[in-house]
């Protein structure tokens, strides 16, 4: 049985190194975009001077945890995709709030930012207001096994059964798929899971390509990080191509 491409087959990406760090460029017909992208693993901080004056107090309204363990962790891939982006950025002078739908709203800086993390990994793209990116990342395992009937539809556990792939990776790699589509599009998981239901998915130089049935303006492109046992999907427009070098 065939498995998913593995992420860390893409020199371009190289997960084998962290943090990973990329700039990539998005193509359209007729311009050229650049995105950047950060991935990392954040067990613990011993310094949070990376934080702006607010994001300080946000940060310590939270309780001991991993809501706070997430919060410093998010902000700093966040702040690390953006440096890619922006020569000599000073970290603490961009505030990352959130906006009515949890989106990041990024102070300071001109780029956009998607911010994702499970367990002790963190991941984040920054991209222009021009080429809106999602990105999404999930530990394989039973937790999203035990959500499949919440928010995979029957055309898309015949799409997984079709896959060649293992269920829990492709129930995996859906949940993402969905969860960088809202994110994409600045909502959040706030609309039924119905409306970012996925109608394709074939291989691809990414690992797959998802394609939505009623967001046919994106697509996703999918990955896997076999390392720390983590799917992602990274979700842009249709007309984009990612380049990898």
């Amino acid at each position: 049985m065939s498995r998913m491409i593995p992420f860390q087959t893409i020199p371009f990406l190289n997960p084998d190194t962290f943090p990973c760090r990329r700039i990539f460029p998005l193509q359209s017909p007729d311009v050229f975009y650049t995105g950047s992208l950060y991935l990392d693993r954040f067990p613990s901080f011993e310094k949070i001077d990376f934080l702006h004056p607010n994001e300080f107090e946000r940060f310590h309204t939270y309780p001991d945890g991993p809501r706070k363990r997430s919060f410093l962790a998010g902000r700093y891939a966040a702040k690390g995709a953006l440096n890619l982006l922006t020569k000599d950025l000073e970290w603490s002078s961009v505030d990352i709030t959130s906006g009515v739908f949890n989106q990041p709203v990024v102070h300071g800086e001109q780029h956009h930012v998607s911010i994702s993390h499970c367990g002790d990994w963190a991941v984040a793209v920054a991209f222009p207001e021009e080429a809106p990116l999602g990105i999404d990342i999930e530990q394989v395992g039973m937790r999203i096994l035990q959500l499949k009937n919440l928010f995979l539809t029957p055309m898309e556990l015949r799409l997984i059964q079709q896959m060649g792939i293992s269920q829990e990776q492709g129930i995996t790699m859906f949940w993402t798929l969905k969860e960088a589509l809202s994110k994409a599009l600045k909502i959040g998981l706030t609309v039924q899971f119905e409306l970012l239901e996925v109608s394709s998915i074939q291989p691809a130089v990414s690992g797959w390509e998802g394609i939505y049935k009623h967001f046919s303006t994106f697509k996703g492109l999918c990955f896997e990080v076999p390392k720390a046992n983590i799917i992602g999907a990274m979700v842009m427009p249709q007309h984009l191509s990612l380049l990898f070098p």
